[in-house]
């Protein structure tokens, strides 16, 4: 799964993230988590940073997995203003117009801060944001 992962992250994001296999691990049937090396061998307990879940359409990027790939990216990035990105840190779906990004998942950033990823239909941003990090 780690090596689908880094090939849908080119695919999807153009960006070239293979340096960084050494950190992934399988958790579970269908997560991806980041390790340091050290780590790996340490069996048995949960570890490492939840970066990525397998989803129909790919994969889902965590907030924390599109904080540490989303710098990779090239394209299916969707930058919000200031009051849009509060919108979907309240959980919401976003209308998405004027950006240029293929249907399926895209990540979102305010300024330099990446926010997580959500899926795009076409027409707006489905939000994935889990209810206990949602703002009020």
């Amino acid at each position: 799964m780690i090596e689908e992962f880094i090939s849908w992250f080119k695919d999807r994001f153009g960006g070239d993230i293979s340096h960084l296999k050494e950190f992934f691990v399988v958790s579970g049937e269908k997560r991806i988590r980041m390790v340091s090396p050290e780590s790996k061998g340490i069996n048995g307990i949960i570890k490492g940073i939840y970066i990525a879940k397998k989803v129909p359409f790919g994969f889902s990027l965590s907030i924390e997995g599109s904080q540490i790939l989303g710098k990779y990216a090239r394209r299916n990035v969707v930058s919000l203003d200031k009051e849009t990105a509060l919108v979907w840190m309240k959980g919401e779906d976003i209308p998405l117009e004027g950006h240029a990004v293929d249907k399926g998942t895209v990540i979102i950033k305010y300024k330099w801060i990446f926010m997580g990823s959500g899926y795009f239909d076409g027409q707006r941003v489905r939000n994935y944001v889990p209810g206990e990090r949602r703002l009020e």
